[in-house]
């Protein structure tokens, strides 16, 4: 809708309309941050500082929503909310303190995760106002049917060799199997960012704030601590289960009964699972030919199979 005439003035209208109650002012135009196929981010002066505004396209429609639902319950985790127009799936917020062009530093994954750990738990109580907001469920069974059907139809598959279609077909069944083993370990199903990496997070130094809520959805609570565990070890070192494993270490504590170690060692292989469903559900939902996601799914694909069964031949 970004690239239409006179969307900008539906836009600006919009917002001098929420902004009109409480007296503040916008002082010019529009000023593009980012555009690209799948939202339009852009600032906004006003007269009491700059405000940011985002669209998102359809296949991301829920956003809006999503990060409007949190404000109010995660107020101190997640942008201020100014406005939002969930329809059309625009928000309206302010700025954020500590944002950076190469990401946040491993010093707020380290602050985040205990934090965003209790995050999840609470959202236990309002899952419910989450759904209707329009968060989708990314649990097991959706995730399973996902996967496979990104197997079946995703035609960057194409590009795998008669070696790594055959380890493929051995790791179907495993997959399954084990995300199956995850889900059973005894965790609650929780609210999940979907993509919890340095560069969705602003730190300013004490407080850290997810932004970009656009995968925001309803699944394993364990699939956003491997994230940050990855972001943490890329910066700092370490082993990656380790790092897994302290992150996720609140967990421990708010569901004693559950096979937390089980967990811990099936939750990489799962965030792979959810993240090649995530993007071949983006490959299908935008315009052909933007080229943004290319490779991405066999990329996936590729290490899905190497954790599962190995690395092929040489030859292969």
């Amino acid at each position: 809708a970004w690239y239409a005439p006179g969307w900008h003035d539906e836009v600006e209208a919009w917002i001098d309309s929420v902004l009109a109650p409480s007296g503040r002012t916008r002082t010019g135009p529009l000023r593009t941050h980012r555009v690209w196929s799948i939202s339009a981010v852009h600032t906004v002066p006003t007269d009491r500082g700059t405000l940011w505004f985002k669209a998102s396209c359809d296949h991301f429609g829920a956003e809006a929503g999503i990060v409007e639902t949190l404000a109010s319950h995660l107020p101190d985790l997640v942008p201020e909310v100014v406005a939002a127009d969930r329809a059309r799936s625009w928000l309206l917020t302010e700025p954020l303190a500590g944002v950076s062009d190469d990401g946040a530093p491993a010093d707020a994954a380290a602050v985040l995760a205990p934090r965003w750990a209790a995050a999840q738990v609470a959202s236990l109580d309002w899952l419910d106002e989450l759904r209707a907001a329009g968060a989708p469920d990314r649990g097991l069974e959706p995730t399973l049917l996902g996967w496979r059907d990104a197997l079946a139809t995703n035609l960057e598959l194409d590009d795998l060799t008669a070696e790594e279609c055959a380890r493929l077909a051995e790791a179907v069944p495993l997959v399954e199997s084990r995300l199956r083993d995850l889900w059973g370990c005894g965790f609650p199903e929780t609210l999940g960012h979907g993509d919890l990496h340095a560069g969705n997070v602003a730190f300013d130094g004490v407080r850290p704030r997810i932004f970009d809520w656009s995968d925001g959805c309803v699944t394993h609570p364990f699939l956003d601590g491997t994230h940050l565990a990855h972001w943490i070890t890329e910066e700092s070192g370490g082993a990656v289960d380790e790092r897994v494993r302290a992150v996720l270490a609140p967990w421990r504590d708010a569901c004693p009964a559950a096979d937390f170690e089980r967990a811990v060692e099936l939750a990489p292989l799962a965030d792979l699972v959810f993240q090649t469903v995530t993007f071949d559900r983006l490959a299908r939902a935008l315009e052909a030919g933007t080229g943004d996601f290319d490779g991405v799914v066999v990329m996936l694909t590729r290490k899905v199979i190497e954790t599962v069964v190995g690395v092929g031949p040489p030859d292969s």
